[in-house]
């Protein structure tokens, strides 16, 4: 599986899993990138010992659409500008997790 993220910099870096709803928060962006990869790991682990019937919801646990659209719109600018990757970026981070069926 792999999972649309996003990290941007106000005073601290944040970053969040918008396909999964799950945030952290870091002093740099590869201290915010890691943090975010071991939340969602940890995430992930505790969803797997969940019976399958009840994985797909946890699996499927998006970020508001307001709050995904406006971080897409904010990075695609960042990009366009070309101050991306300054104070902003879009990135993916795979799992080992196989989708549920």
């Amino acid at each position: 599986m792999s999972f649309q993220c996003y990290a941007y910099r106000d005073t601290d870096w944040h970053a969040i899993c918008a396909d999964l709803d799950i945030a952290a928060d870091g002093k740099s962006l590869e201290e915010v990138v890691e943090t975010l990869e071991i939340c969602i790991g940890m995430y992930l682990d505790t969803v797997a010992e969940l019976p399958p019937a009840e994985r797909r919801h946890f699996l499927t646990r998006r970020a508001p659409w307001r709050v995904r659209a406006s971080l897409a719109v904010s990075a695609w600018l960042h990009r366009v500008k070309g101050a991306g990757e300054r104070r902003m970026r879009s990135f993916s981070l795979e799992s080992h997790l196989v989708a549920p069926s």
